[in-house]
């Protein structure tokens, strides 16, 4: 079993377990291709350029690069400021970055394991908390309601977005222009935000149990629901 997340690149589904393995299977039939003990308890892999990250605050080195063919280290990468918990992980095409439930977010070079940034005083990546990569900002969620924009380069605040809910947010979706956002633990209220020029744009909320529509498409349902409720 997994704490954390799944992922799927050409083909292979990567996936961790509790006893620190990290496992690469054929989606056509579940087949194990390979198989490597990480340490990595509570990781949620990533993968990009033939590449897989996984990472966990606990273990030594905390992050790794692995071959997504064959399972190979390709790097690993530690830190005197890792505390113990989850990572969250979102790769771009230079860098990957690492946000931690120990209060900070890591900056590493996604093809070397070289070190780019540390920044401290982040808050807790737990629960669906990956860092989001829109433009030239890295966005960061913290329990106090807020949403960090730092700088991809060096990892200074640029914006805060905060929400007015008092509720943590989970992870930013960006779509045309917008940062989508949800709460976690509260309200359940969901908002968007303007770019990077309006930062602290007024939130478009969606209140409960107002009439909409959606389409729920499953193998056993493809239909309309009329005045479903949001929650």
């Amino acid at each position: 079993s997994t704490y954390g997340s799944m992922a799927v690149d050409n083909g292979t589904l990567y996936t961790s377990d509790y006893d620190g393995n990290l496992s690469a299977h054929d989606v056509s039939d579940g087949s194990l291709k390979w198989i490597r003990n990480t340490g990595v308890e509570e990781g949620s892999p990533a993968v990009k350029h033939g590449i897989v990250y996984v990472a966990s605050e606990g273990t030594d080195p905390f992050l790794w690069a692995l071959d997504a063919e064959t399972g190979e280290t390709i790097w690993t990468y530690s830190s005197d400021e890792v505390y113990g918990g989850y990572v969250g992980l979102s790769v771009t095409e230079d860098t990957v970055y690492a946000q931690s439930c120990g209060d900070a977010m890591y900056a590493v070079d996604a093809q070397t394991g070289d070190e780019q940034w540390v920044r401290e005083g982040i808050g807790c990546a737990y629960d669906i908390s990956e860092p989001t990569v829109v433009g030239n900002i890295v966005y960061a969620t913290r329990y106090n309601a807020e949403t960090l924009g730092l700088n991809r380069e060096t990892g200074e605040t640029v914006h805060t977005i905060t929400n007015p809910a008092g509720c943590k947010f989970g992870a930013p979706i960006p779509y045309r222009g917008m940062l989508l956002m949800a709460d976690r633990y509260c309200s359940g209220e969901l908002s968007a935000y303007g770019g990077v020029e309006y930062p602290r744009f007024t939130p478009l909320v969606v209140e409960e149990d107002v009439e909409s529509t959606f389409n729920i498409s499953k193998e056993y349902r493809d239909e309309p629901i009329d005045n479903a409720s949001v929650s």
